[in-house]
């Protein structure tokens, strides 16, 4: 996974917060909710499905069940969903990173001297200058956002939390990045390329290739892995919402850690914080009338996705 960190950093930040669901391609809908752990992204259900009977009373849920299979793949260049609809500048989910191009073509050395019957090899060479180096380019980006999460984030937490399930560390997708294709390639040594052939002369990177309509062949791949090259889309990427503990259910685990009588429990106490581990202090109880007291909402963070890709390293 460290080989992926790069792309997955750089798309963050120039997205303002997207990930790649994992495996690479997969889809994810709006309203899913899931785990992350080490090299695993699981979705584990949908709020939107039928028993979480959302009491949803904006203009945006006239009909709950509109919402019941929010499904944006495959792609649809005009859909017709109730989702908040974003149109990214192109160049937003247009990535290079220490890849270099160059052009070479066999037909024109000394082309003047010689009658040209076939053409030779036209080739487009893509280095890759070390290990994570990476190119990707998604094509015709729209970004769905979930228009009522302030309207529903409260009720939501009661039925994570207490009513349906006993979740802490979850997340929720509330905007999804719908693409037409996508391409990508990843360095895994320290010096990869890419090689296709083509009829004609072609000027520019291969992002500028990627995003034409010239056709190519590919000749040869070395020293590249998670190579996809205009592979159908869909819902490919993500935003999401991060179930964390509230101030004062901090305030609370600290002060029944302070006053336990157990020692272990006290020389334990940042572990005891950073995995919720309420069930060792029965005096406190969590139920849906005080559910929103423990948790709130915050945004997925960089940190998130450095866990999933198992990288220390910033």
């Amino acid at each position: 996974m460290k080989n992926l960190a790069h792309l997955y950093r750089a798309l963050f930040r120039k997205t303002n917060g997207f990930v790649l669901n994992w495996p690479l391609g997969n889809h994810m809908k709006i309203g899913d909710f899931f785990a992350i752990r080490p090299r695993s992204i699981d979705v584990v259900g949908n709020i939107y499905e039928r028993y979480f009977e959302l009491d949803i009373k904006d203009t945006f849920a006239d009909d709950i069940y509109r919402f019941s299979s929010p499904v944006l793949e495959p792609f649809v260049e005009k859909n017709d969903s109730l989702w908040e609809v974003f149109y990214p500048p192109k160049d937003h989910w247009q990535l290079l990173s220490n890849c270099y191009s160059d052009y070479k073509s066999n037909k024109m050395l000394e082309a003047h001297k010689r009658k040209i019957i076939a053409p030779d090899v036209n080739q487009f060479a893509t280095q890759m200058r070390g290990k994570g180096s990476f190119f990707f380019d998604a094509n015709n980006v729209h970004h769905y956002r979930m228009p009522h999460f302030k309207e529903i984030h409260k009720e939501v937490i009661r039925r994570l939390t207490t009513e349906f399930f006993n979740y802490h560390k979850i997340f929720l997708v509330t905007d999804v990045a719908l693409v037409k294709d996508f391409s990508m390639g990843i360095s895994r040594e320290d010096s990869a390329s890419l090689i296709v052939s083509m009829d004609d002369f072609f000027d520019g990177t291969i992002l500028d290739l990627l995003s034409s309509d010239v056709p190519y062949t590919v000749e040869r791949v070395e020293g590249v892995e998670h190579l996809r090259l205009q592979k159908p889309g869909g819902a490919i990427a993500f935003k999401a919402k991060k179930l964390d503990l509230s101030l004062k259910a901090r305030e609370v685990l600290i002060r029944e850690i302070y006053n336990s009588a157990d020692k272990n429990i006290q020389k334990y106490a940042t572990e005891l914080m950073n995995n919720e581990l309420f069930h060792l202090f029965p005096k406190i109880e969590i139920n849906p009338g005080n559910a929103n007291d423990f948790f709130e909402w915050s945004d997925l963070t960089l940190e998130d996705v450095e866990y999933f890709l198992e990288v220390d390293e910033m």
